[in-house]
């Protein structure tokens, strides 16, 4: 049994959130959304995504923040820094991001780098999102 990676889109802009996760849903993904770290932090705790696409500019608990708290636990899962940031090299090395991508993007710019580094080819797992 094949199951389809999971990701978890961190934004706090609720439209974002919308279209990223339709997005990614019509391409098989399974998608889980938090609108700040806090929460996105209590998901993987539960649930470890196979990806995790991250804002750092967020109320609550930061991109930074996040990452940094994952780091603490010792969790450790590939993140791509979602930015408006033409070029955020300090931030996305300084969290261990695997990518970025800068704001605004094309949908087809997300699903290159999503499937760059979550295949949907992952191999069966009991866990469910």
């Amino acid at each position: 049994m094949v199951k389809q990676p999971r990701i978890l889109v961190v934004d706090d802009d609720e439209a974002n959130l919308d279209i990223f996760r339709a997005c990614l849903e019509d391409e098989g993904y399974e998608v889980a959304v938090a609108s700040d770290g806090e929460k996105a932090l209590r998901i993987v705790e539960r649930e470890r995504p196979d990806l995790i696409l991250l804002d750092l500019w967020m109320p609550v608990l930061d991109g930074v923040r996040f990452a940094r708290a994952l780091h603490q636990r010792e969790i450790r899962l590939p993140v791509v820094v979602l930015t408006a940031t033409l070029s955020p090299g300090p931030d996305i090395h300084a969290i261990g991001a695997v990518d970025y991508l800068a704001k605004p993007f094309d949908l087809a710019d997300l699903l290159t780098v999503v499937r760059r580094h979550c295949s949907l080819d992952v191999v069966a797992s009991e866990d469910a999102f």
